[in-house]
């Protein structure tokens, strides 16, 4: 039984801005059950073309692979006991579960960049998800990676590891379009003011898991 950490470096436009400005050769974490490597879980964009509205989703390894461009990882291997696995499942079956209430920190994500740091009950980056499921505090991916220096499991291209199997029916690959788009990010920026006016009221599964 383990749990399975990923740091990623993703093709995508604000993959590349999180390493320029956090000068990290990473950008992004996902989290897995299971040793094939091709189910994680993460916090992260809904759609392949709205990059700013997001949550807790299911990520498939072709959400990395589509493009046939090269992703390098490095994968670390935690060990874990019966009853910590058994909660771990229990959280990540709420991945891709829009009224679970966890909805992507962009505004966190925002300010990470600019190496500000804050917490928001219910509201993630994949980063600090993975921080809150080890119970620690990462200001950086590099912190992370440090601190998981002698679990690693894997390193190098995630398409040597977990071929691309063609699968595209993923939600990520339904293209939402310019009006739609702008509208889901406009809802998404509401539920995140709402849930900063608000935070108080909202019970955080993440934190009651744990």
């Amino acid at each position: 039984m383990a749990l399975y950490v990923m740091i990623s470096r993703t093709n995508t436009g604000a993959g590349r801005m999180i390493r320029c400005f956090t000068g990290s050769t990473y950008n992004h974490v996902s989290l897995a059950l299971d040793d094939d490597l091709r189910h994680f879980v993460s916090f992260a964009r809904y759609a392949i073309d709205v990059p700013l509205a997001g949550g807790f989703i299911k990520e498939p390894v072709e959400r990395f692979l589509y493009d046939g461009k090269p992703v390098p990882v490095m994968v670390y291997r935690l060990e874990l006991d019966p009853e910590r696995q058994e909660r771990l499942a229990r959280l990540f079956a709420l991945a891709g579960h829009r009224d679970s209430g966890l909805i992507y920190d962009t505004l966190g994500a925002l300010l990470f960049a600019g190496h500000i740091h804050r917490r928001l009950a219910g509201a993630y980056t994949c980063l600090g998800f993975a921080a809150a499921v080890l119970g620690k505090e990462y200001p950086s991916f590099r912190a992370l990676q440090e601190d998981l220096h002698g679990h690693e499991f894997y390193q190098g291209d995630l398409r040597d590891r977990a071929p691309d199997s063609g699968d595209r029916t993923d939600p990520f690959f339904r293209r939402r379009g310019f009006i739609r788009g702008t509208g889901d990010t406009l809802v998404h920026f509401v539920r995140l003011v709402d849930r900063m006016c608000h935070a108080g009221a909202f019970r955080d599964p993440v934190d009651r898991m744990f």
